[in-house]
């Protein structure tokens, strides 16, 4: 139990002292002036022992309220006095018992069975001491009521340590039970994350791309905000598996995902669409931060140096695409990717945008 949900209970704990003190002086009053056989004679000493418990209790609160940390250890001893200062009052055959077990009644909150062990001793060895030293309470609770009564308190002692235990089981399977649920958890997580992402690039999927850009059409359609599809595709792809090998290309594929990753937002959204082709969906952007945020990618991808192969050119076509309400998902898609087919037509390294009212298409500088 941490400190913070220790200090919660000593507050509750507290407070049930309070209202044991409270009853049992309110009890007191009743039989002293309320009920028809009481007797009338009523002597303010006799609420002296409530008097000394409110002062205890008093200073406890002061304690916890000055942000005081009470170990649980004082919390049960103020139980265990305020126990004692009661039983002389009340000392009807059965009541004293039930002062007595408070403090061990209430040691449970803390589920350490050492403290209810502590309360049992201090509430046996208290009780003792009292009824060794105080004649009027022997001769109240004759032998018989005290051995039933002893029995009784051991009885319940034993109980409460059975149930201490069974709750500490049922806790530890409970936690074991929740972690077994973490675990499937972020095993299902990297399971989804394995088949809805490209284990060379950690792009997004073929499939991933389609069904986002699905879904976010179906909003489109019910809440209008711009999507953008720009289409990807490094130039001379093949001539770098045939002249270096498919362990280069995959090196230059990783360093395009890479540059793509760096430059789009969160909101953005990246996919391997299969071979050397990718897709990129900007969310809620103005036509010139699209397009502005393309032409870094593209350059970047340009400057691209691979180490031992400095002959080595690397750059990509791109076609960028606006969606209009009035597209389907396929040709939206198709759309962007005539355009890219336009950039690799114009000579490649470039950014084709059809539609009326875009920036013009960027080109690489003249050499």
């Amino acid at each position: 139990m941490d400190r913070a949900t220790m200090r919660k209970w000593n507050r509750k704990i507290l407070s049930v002292y309070g209202a044991v003190v409270l009853l049992s002086m309110l009890s007191a009053l009743l039989r002293a002036f309320v009920f028809p056989h009481a007797d009338n004679s009523f002597p303010l000493a006799k609420l002296l022992p409530f008097f000394l418990c409110a002062l205890l209790l008093a200073g406890t609160e002061w304690a916890y309220h000055r942000g005081r940390h009470l170990h649980p250890v004082l919390i049960l001893a103020v139980g265990i006095a305020v126990s004692l200062l009661i039983i002389p009052f009340d000392a009807t055959p059965g009541n004293p018992i039930y002062y007595a077990y408070l403090p061990v009644l209430l040691s449970v909150f803390y589920f350490r069975k050492t403290y209810t062990l502590l309360a049992a001793g201090g509430s046996s060895v208290a009780f003792s001491l009292l009824y060794t030293f105080h004649p009027a309470l022997r001769g109240q609770y004759h032998i018989q009521n005290l051995i039933g009564n002893l029995i009784a308190f051991f009885v319940g002692l034993t109980i409460l340590l059975l149930l201490i235990d069974r709750v500490k089981q049922l806790l530890e399977d409970l936690a074991g039970a929740q972690e077994a649920k973490r675990e499937l958890m972020v095993r299902s997580i990297l399971m989804d994350k394995l088949v809805k992402t490209d284990p060379l690039t950690g792009l997004y999927t073929h499939t991933s791309f389609h069904n986002y850009l699905e879904e976010l059409i179906g909003q489109n359609k019910r809440i209008p905000f711009s999507i953008h599809l720009a289409v990807l595709d490094v130039d001379d792809f093949k001539k770098f598996n045939d002249t270096y090998g498919h362990r280069l290309g995959d090196i230059v594929l990783t360093e395009v995902s890479r540059l793509i990753l760096k430059r789009i937002g969160p909101d953005d959204f990246a996919a391997r669409c299969g071979g050397e082709e990718f897709a990129i969906l900007f969310l809620e952007k103005k036509p010139e931060q699209v397009h502005a945020t393309i032409e870094k990618i593209r350059k970047r991808i340009s400057e691209i140096s691979i180490a031992g192969h400095p002959e080595l050119k690397v750059s990509v076509s791109i076609g960028l695409q606006e969606y209009e309400s009035s597209m389907t998902k396929d040709q939206f898609f198709k759309e962007a990717d005539d355009s890219m087919y336009l950039a690799k037509e114009a000579g490649k390294n470039r950014i084709v945008w059809r539609c009326p009212r875009r920036p013009a298409p960027s080109s690489p500088p003249a050499p």
